[in-house]
């Protein structure tokens, strides 16, 4: 789906897949029903693949022209399995001090959707600078 209507020029629009994923978290987290439940997920899915497969073209791409792609791609692995290890981590800790897991879940959805709606707002001020 992304890589049929978002091209590198239009890459901000990869941010809309981005800021529908905390949404679909936090629609998610008081699911009883399996059936809605996988049909949240599918979705958190399609938003994740609109959001990710973007950036990662534009990050293979800016990273061929200065450090190399095989470089590139290390820090990209490097951080991903940082940010894993991280939420991991959060995720134990939040457990065993007996935080319940749908707690957790709307904790994860409330932080994505910060997290995505900060990175949106850099990002499109600064490609209002720089035109």
């Amino acid at each position: 789906l992304a890589a049929f209507s978002v091209r590198l020029p239009q890459v901000n629009r990869a941010l809309w897949g981005g800021l529908a994923l905390g949404p679909l978290m936090l629609w998610l987290a008081p699911q009883h029903s399996f059936e809605m439940s996988a049909m949240i997920l599918i979705l958190v899915g399609v938003a994740g693949g609109y959001f990710v497969v973007p950036l990662n073209a534009l990050l293979q791409e800016r990273g061929q022209e200065t450090i190399g792609a095989g470089r590139t791609l290390a820090v990209q692995n490097f951080f991903e399995n940082l940010a894993m290890l991280v939420m991991a981590s959060g995720y134990f800790l939040a457990i065993t001090m007996g935080t319940s897991p749908v707690t957790v879940a709307y904790g994860f959805g409330v932080l994505v959707t910060l997290v995505i709606l900060t990175l949106t707002r850099w990002r499109l001020a600064g490609v209002s600078r720089v035109d």
